[in-house]
């Protein structure tokens, strides 16, 4: 029978700072020495899956049951702060994906060897214990086996594993990693030889050649099968591989002519590649928070339609139908609403003027103390795209009437807190001001001409809030289109002007020229505020993430990016030019 296939998973803590060329060459050693080792042992290349995992805050699956004499490289890039809570739940995900595949291929497996390497215990919060619980509990056959340090020191020194008694430290003189990592798997991976087997008598149908012992297949002339004598035998002298002893030829029954037996090797079985790429690890921008990684998120029973996340990724047309604007929109709920179980808050709209010549964005984020403010978000953002359009019909977008607009929309969430909350105590309406206590929201509309770029078009913007528009520059620059919002020092001001306004106020129309190359972002405070001024760590991420257009769930995973103390609802919508 063919041997049993090994699954090996090679988790690397690749955490640390992507300047140091130290870990980075630590790591590249490591795993380049690690790949070299598996290649040099033609039965353990043919037996392993490689599964190569790098983890920091992200975690990314590298290689995906490879078979080592078929890997390059593996490109594990050094960066960011470690999650073991986070590697331990995707290796646990990734096991039993792959159990469920051999399973249903009738693949024969060993139990699967999960190898980590690492330089430093969990940062506080980090849960690990509770994941790597789950992986085991999951996968009651896998064996774990710690791998030393980078700097050579135990690995027990930083975690303590429930199976570290039941094997013990790796020896004190294996300091080069890959040594040690060689020891685990020889002890791993050794089986007792398989006795060979012998063709009965009594014929039986051949069995398929992919699933023959390689001492047991032999080419057979067409459609006869090796009890049958031919119509004219032909006796050959038999070849022979030098390695393999005479006792294991195929043998012939008795009185029957002696047929050319050629012996030829057997590729031993390729677990085919799947048909799928990808993955995910969720966004961090430097420290995330305990929330980050605790936080389950629960929905809010008395809004059951108001979804969690929603998301666009389209392309805009002008009046020519050639395609000029790419959009990227998302809007999710922040940590803090998805612990207490309430609703998002936040809202965006977008749409062409029904003559194809500009774009309306329209992004509304609802006033936290206000119980109903996700219902005046909604207004905000829906009915105000759709007046910004009906302006634009009659008039050019540095003509628009803004008071008008505001005023128009502080009309319409009156009238519907005068029907969602309850009347005054002596019986009278509402004032607008009792209103907002209900239903509050901020407005920031964007006009951008649906044209091509030739060499820029113009952008209009107009906010009550502070959600914030911006313009990034040439990949990198992070222009904003109104005063930034406490100027990125201290912690950010909760005090906003919002709708319902009983009176509007001064206009605060804003317009720039975009060119290509340049991106245009509407946003919420939720991400406004961690941006600060664009020229710190978060501007360097999304600078990075949106110099070109992202996936549609790839831009809704990275506007949910986790960062400490920053728990609001997230809306932005992004605008390229094609």
């Amino acid at each position: 029978m063919s041997p049993e296939l090994l699954p090996m998973y090679l988790l690397v803590d690749s955490a640390g700072d992507g300047a140091d060329p130290a870990k980075q060459a630590s790591v590249d050693a490591f795993v380049r020495g690690f790949v070299d080792l598996l290649k040099t042992d033609p039965d353990l290349a043919s037996r392993v899956r490689l599964t190569a995992i790098g983890f920091s805050r992200a975690v990314r699956r590298l290689l995906n049951q490879a078979q080592p004499g078929h890997i390059e490289g593996v490109p594990m890039k050094v960066e960011g702060e470690r999650c073991y809570a986070m590697a331990f739940e995707w290796v646990n995900r990734w096991m039993q994906e792959d159990r469920a595949e051999a399973e249903s291929s009738g693949t024969a497996c060993r139990p699967p060897l999960l190898l980590v390497l690492t330089d430093a215990a969990p940062i506080p919060g980090d849960d690990w214990e509770a994941a790597f619980n789950a992986l085991v509990k999951a996968n009651p056959t896998v064996v774990v086996r710690p791998v030393y340090h980078f700097n050579g020191q135990s690995w027990g020194s930083a975690l303590r594993w429930p199976q570290d008694e039941e094997h013990g430290q790796v020896p004190e003189q294996l300091l080069d990693p890959v040594v040690a990592a060689e020891a685990i798997i020889r002890t791993h991976a050794a089986t007792p030889p398989q006795a060979p087997r012998r063709p009965s008598p009594t014929p039986s149908p051949a069995p398929h050649p992919a699933r023959q012992p390689a001492q047991q297949v032999a080419q057979q002339p067409a459609q006869q099968p090796v009890h049958q004598p031919t119509q004219q035998p032909v006796h050959q002298p038999t070849r022979q591989p030098a390695h393999q002893p005479v006792h294991q030829m195929v043998k012939q029954p008795e009185q029957q002519p002696v047929q050319q037996v050629v012996h030829r090797p057997v590729q031993q079985p390729v677990r085919p590649a799947p048909a799928w790429v990808g993955g995910f690890a969720p966004y961090s921008v430097g420290e995330p928070g305990a929330a980050a990684l605790k936080v389950k998120p629960r929905p809010d029973p008395t809004e059951w339609d108001r979804r969690d996340t929603v998301l666009d990724g389209v392309y805009l047309h002008d009046d020519l139908d050639r395609r000029v604007l790419q959009l990227r929109a998302a809007s999710v709920r922040g940590l803090s609403h998805r612990y207490n179980g309430t609703v998002r808050q936040d809202d965006y709209a977008f749409r062409c003027t029904e003559d194809r010549r500009h774009l309306v964005v329209v992004v509304s984020d609802g006033v936290s103390n206000s119980k109903l403010s996700h219902k005046a978000a909604a207004v905000v953002s829906r009915l105000g795209a759709e007046l910004v359009a009906l302006e634009l019909a009659r008039r050019s977008p540095a003509r628009i009437e803004w008071a008008e607009i505001v005023t128009q929309l502080s009309d319409e969430i009156v009238r519907l807190g005068h029907k969602l909350v309850e009347p005054a105590p002596d019986g009278g309406e509402l004032s607008v001001g009792e209103v907002a206590h209900h239903l509050a929201a901020t407005a920031l509309f964007g006009v951008i001409e649906l044209r091509p770029v030739e060499p820029e078009v113009d952008a209009y913007f107009y906010a009550v809030g502070d959600s914030s528009a911006w313009v990034l520059r040439d990949g990198h620059v992070w222009q904003p289109m109104f005063e930034v919002k406490n100027g990125g020092e201290g912690a950010a001001s909760s005090v906003t002007k919002a709708l319902p306004l009983s009176r509007p106020p001064a206009p605060r129309g804003v317009t720039t020229t975009v060119k290509k190359g340049d991106v245009v972002v509407l946003m919420s405070d939720g991400i406004g505020d961690p941006l600060e001024d664009g020229s710190r760590t978060v501007g360097r991420f999304l600078a990075e993430a949106w110099r070109e257009p992202p996936a549609p769930l790839q831009f809704a995973a990275q506007v949910d990016f986790a960062r400490k103390t920053h728990d609001d609802d997230r809306t932005a919508v992004a605008v390229w030019a094609v």
